[in-house]
């Protein structure tokens, strides 16, 4: 078994970034926009605060974020809010309610229609763990990342 790898990270960096690594002139407060959306995926924030509390107008984040990331903020959020709670219902027996309260969603339809758009499945399905459950990819593809900076 071989193992590639492009680079290794320096111990002080963090293990993953989502791959928004970019240090364009925005690309500290995409950063920083996506830790906002990290730390309130119970409670999220709307455009306008997460714009407000780095910096930018919500025009011109929406702008940057889809330049940065190939994603508009919402659909970032809605995967980062999905793949969390994918990983609790593999990982823990919260309730499927309880799992949509725990990513964010207020109503238990709409959790279960992002859900089944997602994975193909309702989330009480997927929780089964069976063979042919679907799989939480990374959120982001290598085309939803930024370009590396130069």
């Amino acid at each position: 078994m071989h193992l590639l790898m492009g680079h290794v990270r320096a111990p002080a960096d963090n293990q993953l970034d989502g791959g928004l690594s970019n240090t364009g002139m925005y690309g500290s407060k995409i950063r920083r926009a996506v830790q906002l959306m990290e730390k309130a995926l119970e409670e999220p924030l709307d455009c306008e605060a997460i714009a407000g509390q780095v910096g930018l107008s919500r025009r011109q984040l929406e702008r940057q974020f889809k330049h940065q990331t190939g994603l508009s903020p919402l659909k970032y959020y809605i995967t980062l809010r999905l793949a969390k709670a994918h990983s609790l219902l593999q990982q823990t027996r919260l309730s499927v309610a309880q799992v949509a309260a725990c990513s964010g969603f207020g109503s238990l339809e709409h959790f279960s229609r992002t859900y089944r758009a997602r994975f193909g499945c309702p989330p009480s399905e997927d929780r089964s763990q069976v063979f042919t459950a679907p799989v939480m990819r990374q959120p982001l593809s290598k085309a939803h990342r930024p370009a590396e900076a130069d």
